[in-house]
């Protein structure tokens, strides 16, 4: 086997070992959130987010209210009240979780930027 072949070989367990870090650095990005998460969640209300269209996260608090899950609009940054119980624990959580979904998309652009440079080689 030629030396190209073998180098070609040493950079495709290179990127797979990449591709390990990345699937376990993403499942320990989910794990945080979903832990955050659930530590907001209590006391009645809980607070999550949505994208709509690529844009956001679009915060709302969520209560249950006579069996029925009620939901107020909080926008892009929200400032949770502080007459709510754990209210600044809750947004210290929300700020944490607003960190996480920034670094989750910025890996995701990486990791999307990277799969477009070696699609091209099959073009």
């Amino acid at each position: 086997m030629s030396r190209e072949f073998r180098e070609l070989d040493r950079a495709i367990l290179h990127l797979e070992a990449l591709i390990r870090k990345v699937r376990t650095y993403a499942r320990r990005l989910k794990t945080r959130a979903r832990k955050l998460r659930r530590e907001a969640e209590g006391k009645g209300f809980w607070i999550d987010y949505a994208y709509v269209r690529g844009y956001g996260p679009y915060y709302r608090l969520r209560w249950v209210e006579n069996g029925e899950v009620k939901c107020k609009y909080l926008g892009r940054n929200p400032k949770i009240p502080e007459s709510l119980e754990k209210g600044k624990k809750v947004e210290k959580l929300m700020a944490k979780l607003a960190d996480l979904d920034n670094e989750a998309e910025k890996l995701a652009k990486k990791v999307e930027k990277a799969a477009e440079i070696l699609e091209e080689t099959f073009k």
